[in-house]
């Protein structure tokens, strides 16, 4: 700790929004990674649906990224001795990254979703699994956009920095 409530991170102050920030961009990327390759191992997509191993594994795999971002949250929460400040500026941050976060998603689901109908057309149908991959893969995704815009901006490698 610095000061009154605040990390310092090389020449800039770590606030709740940033220290939280971090830990869903490091959580939030392992966990996509790790589903990644649960995902493309064994049968690949087109058998996903009907692995009861791997949806499993997956399902764990949530409930963990989960788990570990609400100790994050728990972590940098409201304490006796103060804990991480936040202020006007971090609620600020915190509204633009959702909102580049929120396009960033649409941006991605629309694509992957006009992506697997060109690919299966002619088959008339998507095998499920890449349904179970559009879903988790878009939260997954979400968590971790929002982390890392919310870092950039309050570092000013977007925006201005104030948010």
């Amino acid at each position: 700790m610095y000061g009154n409530g605040y990390i310092l991170m090389e020449d800039r102050i770590m606030t709740q929004s940033t220290y939280r920030a971090t830990g869903k961009v490091i959580i939030w990327s392992i966990v996509l990674t790790v589903f990644i390759v649960l995902f493309f191992t064994g049968t690949g997509p087109g058998g996903f649906a009907h692995d009861k191993g791997r949806i499993v594994a997956v399902a764990i795999l949530f409930a963990a990224g989960y788990a570990a971002f609400f100790i994050i949250m728990g972590l940098s929460g409201k304490r006796k001795d103060g804990g991480l400040l936040r202020d006007e500026r971090d609620e600020r941050l915190e509204s633009r990254a959702a909102g580049i976060t929120l396009t960033v998603i649409l941006i991605y689901v629309y694509f992957l979703s006009i992506t697997l109908w060109a690919v299966f057309q002619d088959d008339g149908t998507v095998p499920a699994g890449w349904m179970w991959f559009l879903g988790y893969s878009t939260v997954f995704l979400g968590m971790l956009v929002h982390g890392l815009f919310t870092l950039l901006l309050a570092t000013g490698k977007v925006g201005n920095g104030e948010g």
